[in-house]
C-alpha cells in the first residue's frame, strides 16, 4: 500500500495543468498535442489573441487554429490523462482522496466500480444499480478489487459530444472519428461505418507503418538540432571573440589617444613655462625701466622747483 501511495504521489506531481498548477480537470487536448484543463482553456480563450500564454514549461502563445472555432467544447478529452487521474485517486488514502461516486452528487465515497458502465458507485447507488432492470446484470467489484486489476477497470469510456451519455463505439469511416449510436441515424446516417475495435484491427498495421516511419525521423531532427545548437556554440563564441577584439581595439585607440593628449599637454604646460618666463622677465625689465623714469621726473621736477625759489 506504502508503494501504491508512492507512485500515486509521483503521478500527482505529473497530472497539474501548466496554467492553473492544479491537478488536471477535464483536460483536454489541443491540435499541438498539449493539455490543459478545460476550465482554463475557457478563461484564456478571450485573452488569446492579447496576451501570452505562460506556463512553468515553456512560452507560449494560443493562436485562433490552436482551439477550432474557439471552440473548447470541440477539443477531444484526453482519456489517457482521466485513466492516470483515475488510477491516482484510487490508490490515494482514503482520507484525502477525491474520489466521489460517479452517478451521483452527494459526495459520498464510492463502494464499487461497475465494469459494465463504468462508473463508480457509492453503497446507495451501488444498491440502485443492482435493483435496476437495465443494470442489474451489470458486472460489479469492489474499490479494492479494482485497485488489484490495475489501470483497465479505471479506464473511462468515451462519451459522444453530440448525445449526452452515449459511447462512442462505432468509427465513421467516411469522417474518420468516433461515433456513438444516435450519430449514425442524424449525422452519419449515409457514412461507412464500423466498431472501434475492428477499425483497430484494420488499422493497426498502416498506423505502426507510420508511427515507424516517424521513429525514423527522429534521428534526423536530432541530428539537425545538434547542428542548430552546435551552430548556436560557434556564433557565440565568435561574437564573444569580435566583442574582445572590439573592445581590445577601442582600448588600444583610447590609450594611443590618451597618452598623445598627455603629450601635447605637457608641451603646451612647458610652452607656457617658456613663455610666461620671458614675459616675466620683459615686465620686470620695464617696471624698472619705468620706476627709473619716474625717479628721474621727480628728482628733475624737485630740483627745478628749488632752483626757482632761490
Amino acid at each position: 500500500m506504502a508503494k501504491a501511495s508512492s507512485l500515486a504521489d509521483n503521478l500527482a506531481k505529473e497530472l497539474e495543468c501548466a496554467v492553473c498548477l492544479e491537478q488536471y480537470k477535464e483536460p483536454k487536448v489541443l491540435p499541438c498535442l498539449h493539455s490543459f484543463c478545460k476550465t482554463c482553456l475557457v478563461g484564456l480563450l478571450p485573452k488569446q489573441t492579447k496576451k501570452d500564454v505562460r506556463t512553468r514549461h515553456k512560452r507560449r502563445s494560443l493562436f485562433p487554429r490552436e482551439i477550432p472555432q474557439g471552440k473548447v467544447d470541440s477539443l477531444p478529452v484526453n482519456f489517457f490523462l482521466n485513466n492516470l487521474l483515475s488510477m491516482v485517486a484510487l490508490h490515494e488514502d482514503s482520507d484525502r482522496s477525491n474520489l466521489e461516486c460517479d452517478n451521483c452528487d452527494s459526495g459520498d465515497p464510492p463502494v464499487n466500480r461497475c465494469t459494465t458502465c463504468c462508473h463508480f458507485l457509492c453503497e446507495f447507488c451501488t444498491q440502485a444499480h443492482l435493483r435496476a432492470r437495465g443494470t442489474s446484470t451489470h458486472g460489479m467489484v469492489s474499490v479494492e478489487e479494482a485497485k488489484k486489476m490495475g489501470s483497465l477497470v479505471v479506464a473511462k469510456p468515451s462519451i459522444c459530444k453530440d448525445h449526452k451519455g452515449e459511447m462512442t463505439k462505432l468509427f465513421c469511416v467516411t469522417c474518420e472519428k468516433a461515433i456513438c449510436r444516435d450519430c449514425t441515424v442524424v449525422e452519419h446516417r449515409e457514412h461507412k461505418y464500423t466498431f472501434v475495435k475492428e477499425a483497430y484491427s484494420t488499422r493497426r498495421e498502416s498506423l505502426l507503418t507510420v508511427l515507424s516511419e516517424t521513429k525514423t525521423r527522429a534521428p534526423v531532427l536530432e541530428e539537425a538540432l545538434q547542428s542548430v545548437s552546435d551552430m548556436k556554440t560557434r556564433v557565440q563564441c565568435h561574437a564573444e571573440q569580435t566583442v574582445q577584439e572590439v573592445t581590445k581595439c577601442c582600448d588600444d585607440l583610447t590609450s594611443c589617444v590618451n597618452n598623445r593628449r598627455e603629450r601635447l599637454i605637457h608641451m603646451t604646460e612647458e610652452l607656457k613655462k617658456v613663455k610666461l618666463k620671458a614675459l616675466q622677465i620683459q615686465q620686470e625689465e620695464l617696471e624698472m625701466a619705468l620706476g627709473s623714469v619716474q625717479n628721474s621726473v621727480d628728482f628733475t621736477e624737485k630740483s627745478i622747483e628749488e632752483w626757482q625759489r632761490s
